[in-house]
């Protein structure tokens, strides 16, 4: 199994339903890092995806209401948290031994 299955198979199982991986050209990270977003030196990017629920997706009309706004932000923390258990020294052990090398990168304004 590659070392992009078993962190998606990983991920897939802490509720995360969209895992999706790139190799970073030399323009993306020159983009990225005008939007004062640097990288270092990594190539490669993971993207992942949480879908929102349609009943609050259909609740909106001309705006995002009240309830879609709370379930962003509770979609989002989820997101976070997920992250943070995924990368953290205590879950370190029960990462598959070959997904240890991503490092996880957020940016400073993240919420």
């Amino acid at each position: 199994m590659s070392i992009q299955q078993e962190l998606t198979q990983f991920l897939n199982q802490q509720g995360i339903q969209s895992v999706g991986f790139a190799h970073l050209e030399q323009e993306d990270i020159k983009l990225l890092k005008q939007c004062n977003m640097d990288f270092g030196d990594c190539i490669y990017g993971i993207s992942i995806a949480v879908k929102l629920s349609d009943a609050i997706i259909d609740e909106i009309t001309d705006a995002p209401t009240h309830t879609y706004f709370h379930h962003y932000r509770t979609v989002n923390t989820f997101i976070d948290q997920t992250l943070l258990t995924v990368w953290s020294p205590a879950a370190s052990r029960r990462i598959p031994r070959c997904c240890r090398q991503y490092r996880l990168w957020l940016p400073e304004t993240a919420s």
